[in-house]
């Protein structure tokens, strides 16, 4: 269907669990904001791109989300982690805020954006 096809972040194959994530950007409110999508205990999760304590891009590296033993999200500027499956801060400056969830599903071996707040931003640069 095309209207699915708009909605495609990316291969289900592209994001594995613990491992690197994908990033994408979206559009609400005519603005493009930085996502990204990552996995965990095999469920894919998505979030905004920007730290709970100063609203940063939490990766240095683009898509490297988790800490060294891939258990939590880390905010590569302030060290604050954050639960995968919640987007919950557990530890650093911003501890009890959370990440902004992305409502994401996975769809014929795609991620597919369910949140109707967003658009996905196809511009590229």
């Amino acid at each position: 269907m095309q209207a699915d096809q708009q909605k495609i972040i990316c291969a289900s194959a592209a994001v594995e669990s613990g491992g690197t994530g994908f990033r994408f950007n979206l559009i609400s409110n005519e603005q493009s904001l930085p996502a990204f999508v990552i996995r965990f205990e095999g469920v894919a999760y998505a979030y905004l791109n920007r730290c709970a304590h100063l609203m940063l891009q939490l990766d240095w590296d683009d898509g490297e989300y988790y800490d060294a033993d891939g258990e939590y999200i880390i905010c590569s500027n302030h060290g604050a982690l954050f639960e995968p499956n919640t987007g919950l801060c557990v530890n650093g400056p911003c501890y009890g805020a959370s990440l902004a969830s992305v409502a994401v599903q996975e769809s014929e071996a795609n991620i597919v954006l369910a949140d109707e707040r967003f658009e996905l931003d196809r511009q590229e640069g």
